[in-house]
């Protein structure tokens, strides 16, 4: 087995490069996608970007912090760490926050050390999710193709370790969900059943493949099935709770129906209503251009099937997935797993793209709009960047950071403090 020495050399240069500096590290990364370390050195950089987060009382990262603190003060025995397993005390499946929790604060009550490993568990498979596409394509993608691997990249960036516990189990997800289609490995689909642990709410992507599974390939009639279910994405239908609860279990029964409860529907229809018309715009292209690329990838079926049987069948499942999601969107906080259809879609469409001939006009046509859907996904997510990032992620490196950890600014205030 030959060892590519070079490629072993780059890759302790660009350890180097980010211990010096680790923003500089990054975009380096990026230039080599091509290689394989450069997949660690995103993952380094998330470690050092969860460390140095910034916690903002508006915002989710705040209960995290709060949780943390609490459990400072909680005894430590092999009683209380296994009481986090009792479904009569904790009456859930999704553990890991608290696991994470017991164990951090067994040794440290620096929140930093907390977001430090969130980084390190979300940035683990951010950086192989983002990095699978690129594995996966026989052409070189072009300044307009590449668009659609941006936004890939930030519709669920590495600033939503502020939502760590849903957000975290999504990569978790489509990691295993990639590696199970490729590989047709049934040892996989345990992996999948690894997000419920971070967020219960993914029990519901998991039967939906296990279902997906037992049903088999019928892409005309899941196509079909996309196509009028994406009615209720624009003119969506309220379900009652009553028959959401009739097909829960009994460990979620409480959740899910504080999800239903009518005052937080209400609220929540508030915090929609005070969106702004460019949040709300964005939700509505979004959901536009996935029925557009499901389109063009249908068109392009035979094709897919012929390249490699793992695509088409993985689009299958997009189409299976995306059409039981878009009916019950409508219930509060479920129209998040359309982000988990939506990541996997593009994510074909990428390796699609770049596995066929496209027309270059094509191409043109696909790069200007994934690029002002970039555009707008910046803008709706400029305020969360600036407050929960912190300056030093960009000016200083991990060493300066340890011992300088007190001066936490963010962006946003480090902006208005030196330049305003």
């Amino acid at each position: 087995m030959l060892v590519n020495t070079e490629n072993i050399k780059n890759s302790w240069y660009s350890v180097l490069l980010f211990l010096i500096w680790p923003f500089l590290a990054l975009i380096f990364a990026f230039k080599n996608h091509d290689k394989r370390w450069s997949r660690n050195i995103i993952w380094l950089f998330t470690i050092f970007y969860g460390y140095t987060f910034v916690v903002v009382d508006t915002m989710d990262n705040i209960k995290y912090k709060e949780f943390f603190l609490n459990e400072i003060n909680q005894e430590k025995n092999w009683t209380n760490f296994l009481d986090i397993f009792s479904p009569d005390i904790y009456g859930r499946l999704d553990v890991v926050r608290d696991i994470i929790n017991f164990i951090l604060t067994s040794f440290t009550d620096n929140y930093h050390v907390l977001f430090a490993v969130y980084g390190l568990i979300f940035g683990y498979f951010y950086s192989r999710n983002i990095m699978f596409l690129f594995e996966n394509i026989q052409n070189r993608p072009s300044f307009w193709t590449t668009s659609i691997f941006i936004f890939f990249s930030l519709i669920i960036g590495i600033w939503e370790l502020n939502g760590f516990r849903f957000w975290t189990a999504t990569h978790i997800f489509i990691y295993f969900t990639f590696l199970y289609f490729k590989k047709a490995n049934i040892k996989y689909i345990i992996g999948l059943f690894i997000p419920v642990l971070f967020h219960f709410a993914f029990i519901a992507p998991f039967l939906i493949l296990l279902s997906y599974i037992f049903l088999g390939n019928w892409i005309k009639i899941y196509f079909i099935m996309f196509l009028v279910s994406s009615i209720f994405l624009f003119a969506p239908v309220d379900l009652s709770s009553k028959y959401l609860l009739g097909y829960t279990p009994e460990i979620y029964q409480e959740k899910v129906e504080g999800y239903n409860d009518e005052e937080y529907k209400l609220l929540v229809q508030e915090k929609r209503d005070s969106k702004s018309i460019l949040v709300k715009g964005y939700a509505i292209l979004l959901r536009s251009l996935s029925i557009l690329v499901v389109i063009m990838i249908f068109i392009k079926r035979k094709y897919l099937r012929n390249l490699n049987k793992w695509s088409f069948n993985l689009f299958c499942f997009i189409l299976f997935f995306l059409s039981i999601f878009s009916v019950v969107s409508s219930i509060p906080s479920v129209g998040r797993f359309l982000i988990v259809g939506y990541l996997l879609l593009f994510a074909l469409f990428f390796i699609t793209i770049n596995n066929f001939n496209f027309k270059r006009e094509t191409e043109f046509f696909i790069g200007l709009i994934f690029y002002f859907m970039i555009t707008l996904l910046l803008y709706n997510k400029s305020g969360q960047i600036l407050f929960s990032t912190s300056y030093k992620v960009i000016l200083f490196n991990p060493i300066v950071s340890i011992f300088t950890e007190e001066d936490i600014l963010s962006l946003a205030d480090y902006i208005k403090k030196y330049f305003l």
